[in-house]
């Protein structure tokens, strides 16, 4: 598996199962998935490594592939909990709705950037 933004590499190991915000929904991938191309929404990577240790990233938008066993997740963004700024990414949110209330006319615009805003405070338990 690998977790992977134009800045970085963000994770490259193994994983027994791995979990990622499609757009049609939440997608379970396992060890011999069907090859797969998909387009990903903001939200939630869960990562489950033989180890037992589970890894969890909120990603941007982007797109996942599934060929044989390797799973690639292509993102603008990545992070783990402890990347994540609560208040920054609190004054961010805000903004934006401060910003939709003045116009709603550019929600679609800035659903993506919020649901990822929403996702960096649920991993850390901020929401």
């Amino acid at each position: 598996l690998e977790v992977v933004t134009a800045e970085a590499i963000k994770f490259k190991g193994e994983a027994t199962q791995v979990t990622v915000p499609g757009v049609m929904g939440e997608m379970g991938i396992l060890s011999s998935h069907a090859p797969l191309v998909s387009m990903l929404e903001p939200g939630l990577v869960k990562i489950f490594q033989p180890s037992g240790q589970n890894l969890h990233y909120v990603v941007s938008q982007g797109f996942v592939t599934v060929e044989g066993n390797k799973v690639v997740c292509l993102v603008d963004a990545a992070l783990t909990a402890a990347e994540v700024d609560v208040e920054k990414t609190k004054a961010r949110l805000e903004a934006i709705r401060a910003e939709l209330a003045a116009s709603p006319s550019h929600l679609e615009r800035n659903r993506n950037e919020m649901k990822y805003l929403q996702s960096q405070l649920a991993l850390v338990g901020a929401v």
